[in-house]
Order: structure tokens, then C-alpha cells, then sequence
């Protein structure tokens, strides 16, 4: 739900398992409204989303990802100026990934789920924009040749959605040995023509 426009910040994820909390008592410390809390069902591909309306035209936004089972906030609106203060604001005061930690903390794992587990952080955490960093590290795992990792770099591309990704979606569309991966691909692919993502 966003109210007064879309995402205008990227996810920023929160350190430790309290995200809930930890959203609500900064809302809380700013006199903001709770608006909307709309319960997880993921046999739905719904989050668990919370809402606040900022002093500003701009909503300040906790979903917990559904296959990480971690927490994120960013904020919502078309008013820069309002997005611009409030950010500062929030990563001044909460403890979230930095952008170095969700790069760091991949290159730490050379496999295994942790790495898997760290390579999904980085696509949630990305920035909006084309990032070359995160792209080669999301690209670096669709093309491995364990298909978990494939299937992993998939969904991360499918967090941070920018163009230079359509490549290496179509090839595994195409191409890849499985069918599961093919099917993910292509969804994928049709996820980012319903969002004009490279078209």
C-alpha cells in the first residue's frame, strides 16, 4: 500500500529479528499515524505490511520479506524534498545493512546456504538504480552451476529489477538444464515487462 506514491527510497534492511518493533517505535518517537497493517499469507505472496503517514505527503513502510523472514522499511511518496529528510533521518537512527555489509557479507560465504541466504539480502537491500557491484554478484549466481544458486540469483534479480538483468534472465529462459529455473525466469521476465523494466 503506498498512498501518496511509489517507492522512492530503496528497502533498507533491518539488523536483528524485532523489525516490527523496531519500525513502530521510530514512528512512534515522530507522533506518525499507523494507517494500514496488513497481515502475511504467503500462499498469496502477501507480506506483512505496516504503514505510517509521515508530517510530510510520504508513508514510512515495514513489510518483513517472506522468504527471508527479515525486515525492511523505505518511503513511499512523489514529495523529494519530504523522502530526502525523512531517509536522512532513518539511517542516521536505525540499525540497518549498509551497503558495504550486504556486499561484505556475500563475499564472505564461497557456498552454501548462507551465501544463498546473503546473495537474496544483497538483491533486497539493493539500491533503485543499476548498481555494477550487486549486478555481478546476482548475475555471478544465475550463472553457477549449482541450479539452487541459479534459482537464487533469479529471485534476487526479481528484489532489485533493472534492465541490464534481462539478458541473463532470457538466457536462463531459454536455455537453462531446468525446467524450474526456465519457469522462474520467465515469470520473472514477465514481472519486469509488467513493470516496463527494461521493455
Amino acid at each position: 500500500m503506498t498512498v501518496f506514491g511509489p517507492r522512492a527510497t530503496p528497502r533498507y534492511v533491518l539488523h536483528g529479528h524485532d523489525g516490527e518493533t523496531v519500525a513502530g517505535r521510530f514512528a512512534a518517537e515522530r507522533d506518525w499515524d499507523l494507517i494500514a497493517r496488513d497481515v502475511a499469507d504467503p500462499d498469496r505472496g502477501m507480506e506483512l505490511e505496516v504503514v505510517w503517514a509521515t508530517d510530510d505527503p510520504v508513508t514510512f513502510q515495514f513489510r518483513e520479506d517472506h522468504i527471508l523472514n527479515e525486515g525492511y522499511v523505505y518511503l513511499a511518496g512523489r514529495d523529494r524534498a519530504g523522502v530526502e529528510r525523512h531517509e536522512s533521518d532513518l539511517t542516521g537512527s536505525l540499525d540497518l545493512w549498509s551497503r558495504d555489509e550486504l556486499l561484505r557479507e556475500a563475499a564472505r560465504h564461497d557456498e552454501g546456504p548462507a551465501r544463498g541466504r546473503a546473495i537474496l539480502r544483497a538483491g533486497l537491500g539493493a539500491p533503485m538504480e543499476f548498481d555494477r557491484e550487486f549486478y555481478d554478484l546476482i548475475t555471478g549466481a544465475m550463472r553457477s552451476g549449482d541450479p539452487a544458486m541459479r534459482a537464487i540469483g533469479v529471485r534476487a534479480c526479481a528484489y532489485s529489477p533493472v534492465a541490464e538483468y534481462r539478458p541473463a534472465l532470457e538466457g536462463l529462459a531459454r536455455s537453462d538444464a531446468g525446467q524450474e529455473i526456465r519457469d522462474l525466469a520467465q515469470a520473472t521476465l514477465r514481472a519486469f515487462d509488467e513493470f516496463e523494466v527494461g521493455s
